[in-house]
């Protein structure tokens, strides 16, 4: 079970302030997922409740006690949205989920959190329709791993490649994949992994401000490399 000393919870309720940050995110889950979208990995909901508005239902998840708890009161007057507690890994999720009849899946941050990743993702493809989007968001480059990571429970950082890698037995495609916020990884690499520091509400609010700037740019071109890798899945027909 989550408690309020848990770094993850701490780390997530810093993450709130990162208004421009999350606008970001969500803005471009939005352009991918459907009507009736399932939140692998809700945390506080940052980012559901950008998405809530306009879903026609959302099916939030997470492991976290401590989370699911926070969820179920903060979006109690919503009615299309549902939260469960659930491990991304855990086989029971699909059949759980059944009776939603999901048609796309977002999943930011979260991934890097479970130890079985195939098995989570495995799960996620199985909880939807054939041929539905799944709008994924994880942390960029291992060379980046540092404090921070190891904090918030991070078992590793992506690449292009080792997701590749890591769909490659399931039955999802990746039919894009881009690197995202170019600026922050280098602000990663100098305070969590030079500096050995984890970030903070100060450093958190600070970088938020610089990135309606960033977002400018890469919404127009993508970067070659950054702090973090979209994928953009599908589920096999």
């Amino acid at each position: 079970m989550a408690t309020a000393a848990d770094p993850r919870v701490d780390i997530q309720a810093s993450l709130e302030r990162a208004s421009n940050y999350n606008r970001w995110i969500g803005d471009q889950a939005r352009a991918h997922i459907g009507k009736r979208v399932l939140d692998a990995g809700c945390g506080s909901g940052n980012i559901t409740s950008l998405l809530l508005p306009d879903r026609e239902q959302v099916v939030a998840v997470d492991v976290w006690d401590d989370f699911v708890a926070h969820m179920r009161a903060s979006f109690a007057g919503a009615p299309n949205l549902a939260v469960h507690r659930y491990d991304l890994a855990d086989p029971a999720m699909p059949e759980g989920l059944r009776g939603y009849e999901l048609d796309s899946a977002f999943c930011v941050n979260v991934l890097e959190h479970v130890e079985d990743h195939r098995a989570g993702l495995s799960n996620i493809g199985a909880c939807l329709s054939p041929g539905s989007p799944i709008f994924l968001l994880v942390p960029a480059f291992p060379a980046l791993y540092g404090e921070h990571d190891r904090a918030d429970h991070h078992f590793r950082r992506y690449t292009k490649r080792s997701l590749a890698e890591t769909l490659e037995p399931l039955p999802i495609d990746m039919e894009d994949g881009y690197y995202l916020n170019l600026p922050g990884f280098f602000a990663w690499f100098l305070l969590v992994r030079a500096m050995r520091r984890t970030l903070d509400e100060g450093s958190i609010g600070f970088y938020d401000r610089l990135v309606p700037g960033i977002r400018a740019v890469e919404d127009r071109v993508h970067a070659p490399f950054g702090q973090s890798l979209v994928a953009l899945l599908r589920t096999r027909g």
